[in-house]
């Protein structure tokens, strides 16, 4: 019986296809962007960690603010940094150059070593970036946290009950 009802369910989807709003295709189009740098961004991360070692991603992607803030001043409109926001800044890159300098790997292979490292910084910059401009003013979005706030607010449940960490206690 159930069969039989998600085949009319079917059938009459494909005949009568539900209503969207108009604005569905424009809220939605610009999110498979994202999830698509995403899924860029894991791949660059899983080839980098496989070329490099995880302290030269950690740098690495610790210097994504700098590429950010020039991305957000460059298609955002926004400020670049003030006097105190530059000096952080340039911490970041002094920190990295030194690690650069220090590191083994980039004086064995060079910048080619730091390929697949540099790809997931610029992904990730990117990523970042763009996800401020889905979620600004031009979407008229009521928030950033989704269709309605408290959605986010709904509790997990817990899969242990139990208190007792030790199924097996001693007597």
């Amino acid at each position: 019986m159930r069969a039989l009802g998600l085949a009319f369910r079917a059938v009459q989807t494909r005949l009568h296809p539900p209503a969207r709003p108009p604005a569905f295709a424009a809220q939605v189009r610009p999110y498979l962007l994202y999830v698509l740098q995403f899924v860029v961004g894991i791949y660059t991360n899983m080839k980098a960690l496989q070329h490099s070692n995880i302290d030269t991603v950690i740098v690495f992607r610790a210097s994504c603010p700098l590429v950010v803030c020039v991305l957000e001043w460059a298609f955002l409109g926004r400020q670049l940094p003030n006097c105190r926001s530059c000096m952080a800044l340039l911490c970041i890159v002094l920190g990295t150059c030194g690690y650069v300098s220090a590191d083994k790997s980039f004086g064995a292979g060079g910048f080619r070593a730091y390929s697949w490292v540099i790809a997931y910084t610029l992904v990730t910059a990117t990523q970042m970036a763009y996800g401020k401009y889905i979620v600004g003013p031009g979407m008229k979005f009521a928030s950033m946290w989704g269709p309605h706030p408290l959605l986010t607010l709904t509790p997990t449940p817990n899969p242990n009950p139990n208190p007792n960490p030790n199924p097996n206690p001693s007597p």
